[in-house]
């Protein structure tokens, strides 16, 4: 049962207020005629605040009598008037313990033995948080000989740790360099590595530029980081096609909206009803409405769709599918290019226009 507002008016042409009422869809309950001037009625409270101006704008005396069914309201309501005080004292006891406990840079055995060693110090999820982080840092990097640096910090219910191992010296294998794009070289500048490629050589996505070692004067293959600006002659490509006769999906301008209030996932009041059109397209907007409770306006407004025959003037369309196909070329531009030439063509097929633009560029492909 919603919540109504009881509402006494003072003056004339009381009928003529009703039918205006009812013409508003403001639904009145519980009309009582006292005299020819006097009247008492409710209304639902959501609604009072658009009532109130339309009285005074009518020069109606009024007087707000408070919630007519208040003690109804309260009791079908109670379970949530209960739940409310205990839900948040509970949620403000539950922020004093740790729920959450994320390690950065200690994977493996690592990120295991510190979940040990803080359970070893009463420290794990669903305990108290910590309140000397300090300390919990001091003890990790006691009983971690291969950790050089931890830090330690709680963000809400959450416990942070970052952990930072100490450097061991390995042999480095490094990985050849490999071409980015298709293309034909042009130059190349090598600063370290072994070339495996010539200027004039056509490449492809994936090959080998520049090999990870040098040779030492004995011939042996000495592993170093191949460093090198390898620039090649490349091509950029975008396309767009349209056709004279297109079924597409549109709005039609119809439109239906629903709403709902929850509270800690139980609905309040709600505007229910069945998906209005066959085909549609919805969006989802919520907001809250207090300030201090957990009140949630939910709001779906439906869009009815339908498949529209569409006819276009391939001769006038054909600049837009144009540039349809160049901004596409350009949007496939590689950073740090420069374009050696730019060609669109344009053909008709089967009733259907096609646009094709090749950007020739150069460009550092390693």
């Amino acid at each position: 049962m919603k919540p109504l507002v009881r509402i006494k008016v003072i003056g004339y042409n009381l009928d003529q207020l009703i039918n205006k009422l009812q013409s508003k869809n403001i639904l009145m309950y519980n009309i009582e005629r006292v005299e020819n001037n006097v009247m008492f009625f409710s209304v639902k409270l959501r609604q009072y605040k658009s009532i109130k101006p339309l009285l005074k704008n009518y020069e109606y005396h009024i007087k707000y009598l408070g919630i007519a069914n208040f003690k109804s309201w309260v009791k079908k309501n109670i379970a949530i008037l209960l739940v409310v005080p205990f839900a948040f004292g509970l949620m403000l006891f539950s922020t004093k313990f740790t729920w959450k406990i994320e390690i950065y840079g200690g994977e493996g055995e690592l990120e295991s033995s510190v979940i040990e060693i803080l359970k070893d110090n009463n420290i794990a999820k669903g305990k108290f948080l910590p309140q000397d982080n300090k300390m919990i840092e001091e003890i990790l990097l006691k009983q971690l000989p291969n950790v050089a640096q931890v830090s330690c910090m709680t963000r809400g219910t959450t416990l942070v740790i970052n952990i930072s191992k100490k450097l061991v010296y390995t042999p480095e294998t490094y990985e050849p360099i490999r071409a980015s794009y298709n293309g034909i070289i042009t130059n190349f500048s090598l600063i370290s590595g072994t070339m495996a490629v010539s200027s004039g050589d056509f490449v492809s996505v994936g090959d080998i530029l520049v090999y990870p070692f040098t040779l030492d004067k004995d011939g042996n293959q000495v592993m170093v980081k191949p460093i090198a600006e390898i620039k090649a002659k490349a091509y950029v490509v975008g396309s767009s096609k349209l056709s004279a006769t297109q079924t597409v999906l549109a709005r039609t301008g119809k439109t239906y909206t629903t709403s709902s209030i929850t509270l800690l996932n139980k609905k309040l009041f709600s505007k229910k009803s069945p998906k209005p059109f066959a085909l549609y397209e919805s969006y989802v907007y919520n907001e809250y409405i207090s300030s201090v409770l957990p009140l949630i306006r939910t709001r779906v407004t439906y869009y009815e769709l339908d498949y529209v025959l569409v006819n276009y003037d391939l001769v006038a369309e054909q600049g837009r599918i144009e540039r349809e196909s160049v901004d596409l070329a350009y949007q496939n531009l590689p950073t740090n290019s420069e374009i050696l030439d730019e060609k669109t063509t344009s053909l008709v097929i089967n009733d259907t226009l096609y646009s094709t633009t090749t950007l020739t560029i150069s460009t550092i492909i390693s």
